[in-house]
C-alpha cells in the first residue's frame, strides 16, 4: 500500500478537478454533487480505459492493482470502488438524479459537510457512557430480582413453618427392666399379687356360724 494514500473524498474531488477522466465531472459544484460513468461492462462498446478509467486508478492508488504485475480485473475494481464509496458516512449517493442502465448510465453522488473529530469523540464518548449506564441499569435490575425472590423464598419457609406445628404428646409408658441374669421366675414374682386379707365378711360369716349352732343347742 502506498505510503502517500489519501482518503477517498480528497482523492475523488481532486480527480473531479483535473476534468482528466471521461464522465467523471460536478453536476452542481456548489451543492458537492458529481456524476461517475457507471456503464456495465456487458454494454456493446465498453472499454477499460474509458469505462472504467476511475475505477483503475482507485485500485492503482490502494495498492490494488500493478500495472505489469497484477492481472488487469475490471470486475473487481469496480466492486472494491462501489464498496468504499457505499462505507463513506460523509458521500451519498442521490438516487433519484441516478441511471442505472444504458450506455450513458451514470451514478450522481453528493458529497456532504465534512463532520469534525471533536464531534466523533463526543459522540462515541456518549454512546459508551450510554452503553454503560444501561448495563448498570441491567445490573441492579437483575440484583432486584434477586433480593425478591430470595424474600419470597424466605417467607414461604416461614409460613410452612407456622402451618404444621409439632405438637408433642405424652407417651404413656411402662419400664421393665430386665438384667441379663433375670428369670422368668423372677419377672413372675415381681408380678404377684398378694392374697386379699380377712375383711368384713368373714367376720358376717363366723357371726351367722355361731348362731346357727346357738339355735341348735337352743332346740335340743
Amino acid at each position: 500500500m502506498p505510503v502517500s494514500r489519501m482518503r477517498m473524498r480528497p482523492w475523488l474531488e481532486s480527480r473531479i478537478d483535473s476534468n482528466t477522466i471521461n464522465g467523471l465531472m460536478w453536476v452542481n459544484k456548489e451543492e458537492k454533487m458529481f456524476s461517475i460513468p457507471w456503464k456495465h461492462a456487458a454494454r456493446h462498446g465498453w472499454e477499460v480505459d474509458k469505462d472504467a478509467c476511475l475505477f483503475k486508478q482507485w485500485a492503482i492508488h490502494t495498492g490494488k492493482y500493478k500495472e505489469g504485475v497484477t492481472q488487469p480485473d475490471p470486475k473487481t475494481w469496480k466492486a472494491n470502488f462501489r464498496c468504499a464509496m457505499n462505507s463513506l458516512p460523509d458521500i451519498e449517493e442521490v438516487k433519484d438524479k441516478s441511471i442505472n442502465k444504458g450506455c450513458g448510465a451514470v451514478r450522481v453522488y453528493r458529497m456532504l459537510p465534512a463532520v469534525s473529530k471533536k464531534i466523533k469523540r463526543s459522540k462515541s464518548r456518549d454512546s459508551r457512557r450510554r452503553m454503560k449506564s444501561l448495563s448498570q441499569k441491567v445490573k441492579l435490575e437483575d440484583m432486584s430480582s434477586e433480593d425478591t425472590s430470595a424474600e419470597m423464598t424466605q417467607e414461604n419457609t416461614i409460613d410452612s413453618t407456622q402451618s404444621t406445628p409439632h405438637t408433642s404428646s405424652p407417651t404413656v409408658g411402662y419400664e421393665v427392666e430386665i438384667g441379663p441374669d433375670s428369670t422368668c421366675n423372677d419377672i413372675y414374682s415381681r408380678f404377684q399379687v398378694s392374697p386379699v386379707h380377712s375383711t368384713d365378711l368373714e367376720d358376717s360369716e363366723a357371726i351367722l356360724e355361731e348362731r346357727s349352732s346357738n339355735f341348735v343347742c337352743t332346740q335340743n
